[in-house]
């Protein structure tokens, strides 16, 4: 028989506590995420709040997480011609602030796909150990050159204004932010047109 399920809901997940297992199944509301007119707004509030804000940390399956999150981009992927491809050990568990997480690959996401080449393949790949985890979400486009790669993370720096994209350049910095808050690390790569994020976070 299942054990009895509790739910607790907020602005941006559901999460579900399920009392035989002990542990938290989160289920994201990415379309309440994604409302524009209040993303960059909430973002810059974040930016201001993050260096004080306590991390609520509790078990969540990344895997699902990832599969769920391509799930809700599959529109935006079909408007460019994208595929996303996962590879992921099935039930990867990361002990982590949940909602502050998802926004990391929520954002890694976003860019990837608004600097992909029509038509190419976004890849997500997670593997974990003892030590921790290493995530990387890597995209097809124009190799971003070293000295902008260098401030890619820097608050209100956007790649290309030129190209119709939209945004304060809040994404990747919040990203970063709440990464070095999990103790972690987040570094960008680009050559021969395949840029790729790294996301490195330990075991805890």
């Amino acid at each position: 028989m299942a054990g009895k399920v509790k739910r607790k809901t907020t602005n941006y997940k559901n999460i579900y506590y399920n009392e035989n297992t002990q542990k938290y199944d989160v289920k994201y509301n990415f379309k309440e995420y994604d409302v524009k007119a209040g993303r960059n707004r909430y973002r810059a509030k974040w930016i201001y709040n993050l260096s004080t804000i306590t991390l609520q940390y509790c078990e969540i399956n990344l895997t699902r997480l990832l599969e769920q999150l391509v799930y809700e981009f599959q529109p935006i992927f079909e408007k460019k011609g994208l595929i996303c491809r996962l590879v992921a050990e099935d039930d990867m568990i990361l002990n982590c602030d949940a909602d502050k997480m998802q926004r990391v690959f929520d954002n890694l996401l976003r860019n990837a796909v608004v600097y992909s080449y029509d038509g190419t393949e976004i890849i997500i790949q997670a593997k974990g150990d003892q030590e921790g985890l290493i995530l990387n979400v890597s995209n097809y486009g124009e190799t971003i050159p070293g000295e902008k790669l260098e401030r890619i993370f820097e608050q209100f720096y956007r790649l290309d204004t030129g190209r119709g994209t939209t945004g304060a350049g809040l994404g990747l910095a919040i990203a970063k932010q709440i990464v070095t808050l999990h103790k972690g690390t987040i570094t960008a790569a680009s050559e021969n047109g395949l840029t790729t994020f790294t996301v490195t976070l330990p075991a805890l």
